[in-house]
């Protein structure tokens, strides 16, 4: 049987990510293992930085989790580890997200800026983009675009949106369902896109060619100051 991945990071605004999420399943969506990490290398030593997060209305969310245990706090580096020893583990060489150009820079931005490695992935992957694949096999289905016309999730050109957030509430007939925007749980319904996709038995392609961003000269020198690293002498 083949082993999937699947992963969704949480970033500030510049890209850099504080949150990632991970699953190893199948094609049907079910799940084998999972990974949840926080970046504390910016989540806790870079407090300002935080303040520029996308979804920076999570922060106290993170913070009672991670004070409770149920939240797992490492360093980039570690994180960096533990992904190629989940993909290792797994045997996986698909990697899957929604939107994927996003948390596939992302995590190589975060390694440049904290590691000076421009590479967070180990080698043999080659990555998906299950929005692609929603565009080619869901998109246009008459279902899908009657659920997004009824309910006015259109884009401006009058196409329906095919945001994780929308077409979850698709899958699930729930046109309220709000995404939580933090790591696994994102990654729990993009699983759920993915397999529906696969169940489709369309012809697809969503694979992303992994067509770098780098950071500006001029952001990358704003960017990098010291790192306060006291948190990992008091977690």
């Amino acid at each position: 049987m083949e082993k999937l991945l699947i992963f969704d990071t949480e970033g500030i605004r510049s890209g850099l990510c504080y949150d990632l999420g991970v699953a190893s399943i199948d094609r049907e969506g079910n799940v084998y293992d999972t990974l949840s990490l926080v970046n504390g290398d910016i989540f806790e030593g870079r407090r300002d930085l935080m303040q520029t997060a996308h979804y920076k209305s999570k922060i106290p969310k993170y913070e009672k989790e991670i004070a409770e245990g149920s939240r797992k706090v490492v360093s980039f580096e570690e994180m960096k580890s533990k992904f190629a020893e989940f993909v290792e583990k797994h045997n996986t060489q698909k990697a899957f997200g929604h939107n994927i150009p996003y948390d596939y820079n992302s995590l190589n931005k975060t390694s440049l800026y904290l590691l000076g490695d421009n590479f967070f992935f180990p080698n043999g992957l080659t990555f998906y983009d299950t929005n692609t694949m929603t565009k080619q096999v869901v998109q246009n289905t008459p279902s899908y675009r009657k659920f997004c016309e009824k309910h006015n999730f259109l884009t401006s050109t009058g196409k329906p949106q095919t945001k994780a957030e929308i077409v979850y509430r698709y899958l699930s007939n729930n046109p309220d369902f709000v995404e939580e925007h933090t790591g696994l749980a994102d990654v729990m319904i993009e699983k759920e896109i993915l397999a529906y996709c696969y169940k489709k038995h369309k012809k697809m392609n969503g694979i992303y060619q992994n067509k770098e961003v780098y950071f500006l000269d001029f952001l990358f020198n704003f960017l990098k100051k010291p790192i306060d690293k006291t948190w990992r002498n008091v977690l």
